[in-house]
């Protein structure tokens, strides 16, 4: 039966247009390996340019994780780091307590529907930017946030200025 094949074939050529700029593709044998590529996303890292709101180190950071991602040619590795940085930025916001709209822009679903990775890369920074962009439109720097979020939550002991700082 071709049908499978020719399923496949398409899958592959579909795939191909992915990773390259062309908007046609045809299938050719791509050998296909089930070794997926292990790329941690180290979180520490992103949320220290986070708080100390260094955008620039920042999209470095997210271009150096898909950018290892995109050199292994397989858009399972390239989904996986997608999803470890959408999903930390998704941890970051609910922390803040911003969960009005937002969650709309959370959405680990977006991978498939994005066509290329120029767009995965923007998608990505898009989210980081619009999170530092809600915490910048705040008055208070992040350790005076924290000190708020403190006493919030132990408003009803009694907390002296040491345990604040």
């Amino acid at each position: 039966m071709m049908v499978p094949k020719m399923v496949e074939q398409a899958e592959t050529a579909c795939e191909e247009c992915f990773f390259t700029e062309k908007k046609i593709s045809y299938y050719s044998a791509i050998t296909k390996t089930n070794i997926i590529k292990e790329i941690n996303v180290q979180t520490d890292l992103v949320r220290k340019h986070v708080m100390d709101e260094n955008f620039k180190e920042l999209n470095k950071y997210i271009d150096l994780c898909l950018d290892e991602a995109f050199s292994t040619h397989d858009k399972r590795v390239i989904r996986k780091v997608f999803i470890d940085l959408i999903r930390y930025v998704k941890i970051m916001f609910h922390e803040n307590e911003h969960f009005e709209d937002a969650e709309l822009k959370f959405i680990y679903s977006y991978f498939d529907k994005i066509m290329d990775f120029a767009s995965i890369k923007k998608y990505v920074k898009n989210v980081y930017e619009f999170i530092t962009v809600r915490n910048n439109n705040e008055t208070y720097s992040y350790s005076i946030k924290k000190s708020i979020k403190y006493i919030k939550d132990n408003y009803n002991k009694k907390i002296t200025l040491e345990d604040v700082a």
